[in-house]
């Protein structure tokens, strides 16, 4: 089944852009204002200044020593367990009230397509084909109508199809700038031609004087031909001339471009899920083409890899900057990788780490004065940093097998790491290793041995004792290494012993942010489902502690999942993803964000209002969790299906002090009893596809890209006696191992393996069109009188907040989104702000509505005890009484009326409409309050003029289509107490329509 995202008959944003790339350079595309928009970005241009314009030449980092010195200053004071390391670290340096800026790097142009007014721009089509990594964009009726169709060619520029019904519908093409502040140290020149427009960008002289040369960008648009069909190329580079060329050569090729494109993209789809929770098996596509699109594959700056935000940190300015961030940022987004069969861009993520070597010899020597692979850069005392990254490396040959990569690129790496931690660390009395000074990234106190560190250390030893056996290194190399295992220290456990916490120093409730005390569990994996029962106690009791504990951000949420999947729990790992992350951090594109209109990050709270980007550590965090779910290797066992998701929630508490309100704050996310995988790779180069079907499994492959041993796990209907004989004709064992069947055979590079049911011709198709028989996508479209079919847009209501979220929009999309901003909460950093709604007005005589199909009770939750508010009051055409405190004053005395129609729901079917002025007053206190007004009608047009008089508030109405609905929020000072009165207009010959009022105090006036 192909995978689409959809925006029908709505405009579109940076902030919902679709994105498109080939690894290194790329677009996001949206729709506004009647002007496709495609911002371009390439890395070879953003990262051209990486560590020159931007580095601090003040900045010092401290010895070693002299870190020592303030860390045992600090531990001498009362509470150290709770100090800040950064305090520690610079006792002396006060920030007072910092001020924060925010990061402009140099921009790539946007293409600006325009179209014309004879064209409908409010029926509109803007979707992303996921599997085939194109954008296509319509807009108009059948006989005025624009089409577009946009991918990223190989040779790093943006193809970009035209087609109108009659030559005068596109526009000019144009070529726009973002103006935002921290673009003074650049220059922005851009000429026109008769074909082609050439953007370039450089230094300003005084900064240009400080290089060798003035850096320079180009973006480059190229369009030779006017008509029906017309071909668009465009392009960004570094350098001069050169975007202009490229344009220009990609418009002579574009044929033998698109042939590529198509051709890369099914080589591209080697892995695939089916699952029954469409929402989910979206995201997870569109995560492993998110990769695909900004993996780094080709660029040359190596070292960067995807950076934070990939090819995505396009407007300005941003908060971070999209480089590469080594404390769990570029490992999680990369995490992904393997499983899904990508190994192309695991190799990314090896190389980049592996160009560091030099400058990590260089941070050695200034902080400790001495030469080694130091494991703490490049933060000095994040010891965890550098043994995580080159665990990657045993994950590259176990997927791939190659011995050479081993030998000569990774084993080398674990042996100096390794070796420096030997001369860094000390042992005691009692023969145990200790690093004595030891941060968790961004969290707790300087400590001693976090578990972060010593799991991550423990791992890399163990995978280099694998590695020095199958290099056949000297037994005294392997005894060294052996001996260095050992000597390492316990994990520090809290008081009672129930669990794991960042270190002996730190406090046992310590807040995380990082779940850094799960890395023995996830991405480590020494403690599994399989692990002895003290150990898989240990764990689960972490797990729940870090889910309550962890601040809410765009990689936290899918670590704890993926942990909870390592442990079988797979219904946990489903609910954490939605409710830890996808709840608050998606936007309607599918892509995670550190703020969306339901959450903000704790890390922006004071921050300007920069441009917030994609965030690639999501995308590769969630897939590797729906991997776990899936297929897990666990001492050298395949398993299948490990954790699906069964109804039954391993690490759920309960939530309210009622049973009976339990229900509105959680949801069941499993059992899954159809679903699938193909080709999905697992360690020793096995890949490996999967079909269950009414909760069993009915059919296993298993292509072997490797020489190796096979070791599965059957599945209880696989382990009869009546398969052994199967089993045998495989030349293969079934083998008793910890109460299992074991499937056991040795295997030759090229060979596949068969399980299951076959079919007359030998083999059975696994999966249809339709995967797996899951359940078609929530479809936001509509069948009702007036009313088109419009594609698929998916929704998911957050089970604890209860606000709806989406991949795609459509015209209803907006309404839904206004709705739950008034009745639920918004996620403010670590806390739920709620708002406060007395009145929710109806305009019916309808008395007995059930309003669930427009929006679900407010629920408001205080400690265990939940709330339910905000109910709506059927409202009348009747004038204003001052017993109920609201009403209608008609202006001249014009009527107003109370229509019904059909539909699209319970809040919107019904409405009041009059031809002239009128006001909608409400006796209020003195207050700050959010009015939210819906108005439209499903058969006929409108226009409805909004005012609040007495604040100074005046919004012009835009005339709506049947079918369509003004979603108008307004902030009001009411200044007075007394009648808060709305002012209702509409142009003539037309109506205005109120279907409903929303009503949110924020505070009083007192």
């Amino acid at each position: 089944m192909a995978h689409e995202i959809n925006f029908c008959n709505v405009e579109t944003g940076w902030h919902n852009a679709l994105p498109l790339g080939n690894g290194k350079m790329g677009a996001m595309v949206y729709y506004r204002d009647r002007r496709l928009c495609i911002a371009l970005n390439q890395y070879d241009c953003y990262y051209g200044l990486a560590g020159t314009v931007f580095e601090d030449p003040a900045r010092r980092e401290k010895t070693l020593k002299e870190m020592e010195a303030s860390v045992l200053k600090a531990r001498k004071e009362a509470d150290y367990d709770r100090s800040h390391y950064l305090r520690t670290l610079a006792p002396d340096k006060d920030e007072g009230r910092p001020v924060y800026s925010g990061g402009s790097y140099p921009q790539g142009g946007e293409v600006i397509l325009p179209f014309s007014e004879e064209v409908d721009g409010e029926i509109s089509l803007l979707s992303l084909s996921v599997e085939e990594a194109r954008v296509r964009f319509r807009a108009g009726g059948a006989d005025r109508r624009v089409e577009a169709e946009i991918f990223a060619a190989e040779a790093d520029g943006i193809v970009i199809r035209l087609s109108q019904t009659c030559e005068s519908l596109w526009g000019e093409i144009g070529i726009w700038r973002q103006e935002a502040r921290g673009q003074e140290q650049y220059t922005y020149d851009l000429k026109k031609e008769e074909n082609r427009l050439v953007m370039r960008c450089g230094l300003r002289q005084e900064r240009a004087e400080e290089k060798e040369t003035a850096f320079v960008q180009e973006t480059a648009v190229f369009f030779p031909e006017r008509g029906e069909k017309m071909t668009v190329t465009a392009s960004v580079q570094p350098g001069k001339d050169k975007a202009r060329q490229l344009s220009e050569r990609l418009w002579r090729e574009s044929e033998e471009a698109d042939k590529a494109h198509r051709a890369r993209w099914k080589r591209f789809w080697k892995s695939r899920v089916f699952l029954p929770d469409g929402y989910l098996e979206t995201l997870w596509h569109l995560y492993v083409y998110l990769m695909g699109c900004c993996s780094g594959e080709g660029s040359s700056h190596i070292g960067q890899a995807c950076g934070l935000s990939g090819l995505w940190d396009i407007r300005r300015p941003c908060m971070w900057g999209s480089m590469w961030y080594w404390d769990v940022n570029i490992q999680t987004a990369f995490y992904g990788a393997f499983a899904s069969n990508h190994m192309e861009q695991a190799k990314v993520f090896c190389e980049g780490f592996l160009s560091y070597r030099e400058e990590i010899y260089r941070f050695a020597e200034r902080i400790y004065g001495k030469r080694g692979w130091a494991p703490d850069y490049p933060h000095p005392l994040y010891h965890c940093i550098q043994p995580w990254c080159a665990l990657f490396l045993w994950k590259y040959y176990a997927y791939t097998k190659d011995k050479e990569f081993l030998e000569k690129k990774a084993y080398p790496v674990f042996v100096e790491i390794l070796d420096f931690y030997r001369e860094i660390s000390e042992i005691d009395e009692k023969g145990i290793r200790h690093l004595a000074y030891d941060i968790c990234p961004e969290q707790g106190p300087v400590a001693e041995d976090t578990v972060i560190t010593i799991a991550a250390l423990k791992e890399l030893t163990v995978c280099a004792l694998k590695a020095a056996a199958i290099l056949q290194r000297p037994q005294e190399e392997i005894g060294r290494l052996q001996g260095l295992l050992d000597e390492m220290p316990d994990y520090a456990l809290t008081k009672t012993g129930e669990r794991w916490k960042d270190s002996g120093m730190a406090s046992d409730n310590l807040f995380l942010r990082h779940p850094s005390v799960l890395m023995p569990v996830f991405p480590a994996g020494e403690v599994h489902m399989a692990s002895p029962p003290h150990l898989r106690r240990l764990a689960d009791n972490t797990i729940r502690y870090a889910e309550k504990n962890t601040e809410t951000g765009t990689f936290g949420f899918s670590w704890i999942a993926s942990a909870a999947a390592r442990m079988g729990a797979g219904e946990s790992a489903v609910r954490i993803l939605y409710e830890r992350g996808l709840d608050f951090m998606t936007h309607s594109n599918g892509l995670g964000y550190e703020e969306s209109e339901r959450f903000i990050n704790f890390c922006h709270l004071t921050k300007p209002a920069n441009y917030l980007p994609v965030m690639c550590e999501m995308a590769g965090g969630v897939t590797e969790t729906v991997n776990l779910l899936l297929l897990q290797e666990t001492d050298g066992v395949l398993c299948l299906f490990p954790a699906l998701p069964d109804g039954k929630d391993s690490f759920a508490e309960i939530k309210t002090q009622y049973q009976c309100d339990e229900k509105y704050l959680s949801a069941g996310y499993g059992p899954w009893t159809e679903c699938g995988f193909e080709g999905l790779l697992a360690p020793g180069g096995f890949e490996v596809s999967a079909k269950m079907q009414e909760g069993r499994v009915s059919r296993i492959r298993i292509y072997c890209k490797a020489d190796g041993v096979l070791r599965l796990r059957l599945p209880e209907e696989f382990a009869k006696e009546a398969e052994r004989a199967r089993f045998a004709r495989l030349a293969g064992n079934a083998l008793e191992k910890d109460g299992f069947q074991v499937f056991e055979k040795q295997v030759k590079a090229g060979e596949e393996l068969s399980f299951g049911k076959e079919t007359a011709s030998g083999r059975e198709v696994m999966f249809g069109e339709k995967g797996c028989g899951r359940a078609e996508a929530a479809d936001m479209g509509f069948r009702l009188e007036g009313r088109a079919v419009l594609p698929a847009v998916l929704t998911h209501r957050a089970a604890h907040t209860r606000r709806r979220t989406f991949i795609g929009e459509n015209e209803d999309t907006a309404f839904y989104k206004a709705v739950d901003s008034m009745v639920c909460p918004y996620g403010f950093a670590e806390k739920l702000r709620y708002g406060m709604t007395p009145y929710v007005f109806d305009f019916t005589e309808d008395k007995g509505k059930n309003y669930d199909d427009a929006y679900e009770r407010q629920v408001l939750e205080a400690g265990r005890t939940v709330l339910h508010a905000g109910g709506p009051r059927p409202t009348g055409a009747g004038n204003y009484l001052p017993d109920i405190g609201y009403g209608f004053f008609p202006a001249g005395g014009r009527e107003i009326r109370i229509k019904r129609r059909s539909g699209p729901d319970s809040l919107r079917r019904d409405f009041a409409e009059g031809g002239g002025s009128a006001f909608f007053g409400v006796g209020l206190p003195a207050g700050k309050y959010d009015i939210l007004v819906i108005s439209g009608d499903e058969k006929e047009q409108s226009v409805t003029h909004l005012a609040v008089p007495g604040s100074g508030l005046t919004y012009t109405g835009k005339v709506q289509k049947a079918g369509r609905y003004q979603c108008r929020l307004m902030p009001v000072m009411h200044e007075r107490d007394g009648i808060l009165a709305i002012r209702i207009d509409t142009n003539p010959g037309l109506k205005w329509k109120l279907n409903a009022v929303f009503i949110n105090k924020e505070y009083m006036i007192l």
